[in-house]
């Protein structure tokens, strides 16, 4: 569950055009002629001395030394007491921009520096690559500049270059977490790094902490504050052309020639009230997992009424004007409206609603109901059973492998002529029971040996039409190329996670991963997770791993219960080709499971337990 942020409104001008008013204040002019150079709380008024501040929401500064550059339909607009506002769009349809200025910390960085925003995230498409502000070596990165240091709009993920060069001689790092930071209402972004660690603070609450080695360039680089001693430019924006820029709006900055300490960033957030609390009951309110909640029974309207209007209360509070006694006020309404629905919580049961579990292991048989149809093996037009091939460990799992190696391996993946594609048939009565008002949970084991056919799918769910093609018909598909998921409707996309930089989760080789799809009635969402043995985690059902289907849900989810066309590792576009991949434990429930009951699921070892055998 989630209330989402309002959008602030964008302003538009004309590409690449000059600001108008904006300019710089030294830390000298701040802070009653302390010098620049200090580091630190100032001796004489307790403020922290930032080396430059800048101001975007002041009619009294210019913009001397600031350039506005966009590239395609992107802008940069600066408005008093709006601030600075950067739009864009995504970047692969060829939109850039960013505002500039030269780097105030160069020279000046030793063992660390930091970065205030004060700003929201405006647009819709947030990912860890499009940046939110950098460093560079060029004043223009809407042209190729291979050195650079940029933070993405995650927040939480951060890409560095230093060097320009290639191969084994670039000097360069990716961090790409699997989280994105909220800041769509007006947030305090702070961002330290000295030589052993990377901290990234969000309204004043330690959010994330990279730590790494002084010298170590196979991990976070201590490169990092090398650079940025060294950056001609900052950058609000677009820091590479390489990454593009998120869509923001800023009301100010300031930046530090040092790691600001706990005590510091206390200092510089003094005047503010402590939202530790609520920011806490606030997250443990937007992950709550409905399906573990009686939802049928008396009074469960009211009291999750209740807590939606205490979240959404929460979420209008500003970080900057709240009082402490309205943000005291606004935790303690939510702790009781959370409290008030524990008295209906249930406890996970993963026998609950559990229709079909096919193990796979030799066997296409359903343990839960052995008089229903078998999964069933496809090479081109004719059907057979599935027989055991290959025994591969992930707990106790006993895989099968789905596709003939030789045939695979003289297919082009192009070539739609050579065959027919094959897979595993999902029985239409393995969702015996599942209707549009229940929803439907659906799990399968899956390994590949190698990705050379990423498109090849690990799902293919739905209703195929007439002819051949990937959007062929209305339903899901989930794939081997970086776990990309895309949901068709009537033969047009309406959910999309490739490219790359919008994935969710990583697929490796050589190691088996456990995916699942879940079609929730009850806030008419489709979700997917994955997990793997190599990480023990789940991925998924959070940010771009979720599709809001609204008025659609009912259509793409009947086109699934149809039961005609639901595949494992064969694909409704006969170019996409198939992996040499084995498959275990299909499991089919027909209710919603948890994110809590998906993790337990994913960490099962024996199906059979499972189902009762």
């Amino acid at each position: 569950m989630r209330i989402a942020a309002a959008a602030l409104a964008l302003l538009l001008v004309l590409p690449g055009a000059m600001l108008a008013s904006c300019a710089r204040q030294d830390a000298e002019k701040m802070t009653d002629r302390v010098a620049v150079g200090y580091e630190g709380l100032s001796a004489t008024t307790g403020a922290v001395v930032p080396t430059a501040s800048y101001d975007f929401t002041s009619a009294s500064f210019d913009a001397d030394e600031w350039k506005a550059v966009s590239k395609g339909s992107s802008s940069v607009v600066l408005e008093s007491g709006t601030g600075l506002t950067i739009t864009g769009g995504i970047l692969a349809s060829g939109n850039m921009a960013a505002y500039s200025v030269s780097n105030p910390l160069k020279g000046k960085v030793t063992e660390g520096f930091s970065v205030v925003v004060n700003g929201s995230i405006t647009g819709s498409f947030i990912n860890q690559y499009e940046s939110m502000f950098g460093f560079t070596a060029t004043q223009d990165p809407t042209l190729c500049d291979a050195k650079f240091f940029c933070v993405g709009g995650s927040g939480v993920g951060f890409h560095l270059n230093r060097n320009g060069e290639t191969g084994s001689t670039n000097t360069y790092y990716d961090i790409v977490p699997d989280r994105i930071l909220n800041m769509q209402d007006l947030s305090q972004y702070i961002l330290t790094i000295d030589g052993s660690a990377i901290k990234i603070y969000l309204n004043g609450v330690l959010q994330e902490t990279y730590t790494y080695t002084d010298g170590d360039r196979g991990a976070y680089s201590y490169d990092t504050v090398g650079f940025i001693n060294t950056a001609e430019y900052f950058h609000l924006g677009c820091a590479d052309n390489y990454w593009g820029q998120t869509d923001m709006n800023v009301k100010n900055v300031a930046l530090y020639s040092k790691a600001l300490t706990v005590e510091e960033i206390a200092a510089v957030n003094a005047d503010y009230a402590d939202f530790s609390r609520l920011n806490a009951l606030k997250e443990e309110a937007e992950n709550l997992s409905l399906s573990n909640y009686d939802t049928s029974a008396g009074g469960w309207a009211e009291a999750y009424g209740t807590l939606e209007q205490a979240l959404e209360n929460a979420e209008r509070l500003n970080y900057f004007e709240a009082s402490q006694q309205e943000v005291d006020a606004a935790a303690q309404a939510l702790e009781s409206a959370l409290e008030a629905l524990k008295a209906f919580y249930r406890e996970p049961d993963l026998t609950d609603g559990l229709v079909s579990a096919y193990p796979l292991a030799g066997s296409g048989e359903n343990l839960v109901n052995t008089s229903s149809e078998k999964v069933r093996f496809m090479n081109g037009t004719s059907y057979s059973d599935i027989t055991p091939s290959l025994t591969a460990t992930r707990q106790r799992i006993t895989g099968t492998k789905l596709f003939d190696e030789t045939m695979l391996h003289d297919r082009d993946r192009w070539d739609t002529s050579a065959g027919a594609t094959t897979g595993l048939k999902i029985p239409a009565d393995a969702m015996q029971g599942a209707t549009t008002q229940t929803g439907l949970t659906m799990t399968v084991s899956v390994y590949a040996e190698t990705l050379y056919k990423p498109w090849a799918r690990i799902f293919q769910l739905g209703t195929k039409a007439t002819g051949d093609g990937y959007q062929n018909g209305t339903g899901i598909f989930f794939a081997f190329e970086s776990g990309t998921v895309r949901i068709t409707l009537n033969n047009s996309d309406v959910f999309d996670t490739y490219p790359e930089s919008n994935r969710f989760c990583t697929i490796i080789a050589g190691e088996w991963i456990t995916a699942s799809v879940v079609f929730d009635p009850y806030s008419r969402t489709i979700s997917f997770y994955v997990s793997s043995g190599a990480t023990e985690r789940v991925y998924g059902g959070i940010g771009s791993a979720v599709y809001h289907a609204g008025d659609q849900f009912e259509t793409i989810l009947n086109a699934v219960l149809n039961g005609q066309d639901n595949w494992i590792g064969r694909s409704y576009w006969s170019a996409d080709g198939n992996q040499v991949a084995y498959a275990a434990n299909l499991t089919v429930y027909n209710r919603v499971l948890s994110r809590d009951e998906i993790g337990m699921l994913h960490a099962a070892e024996d199906l059979y337990a499972l189902a009762g055998k």
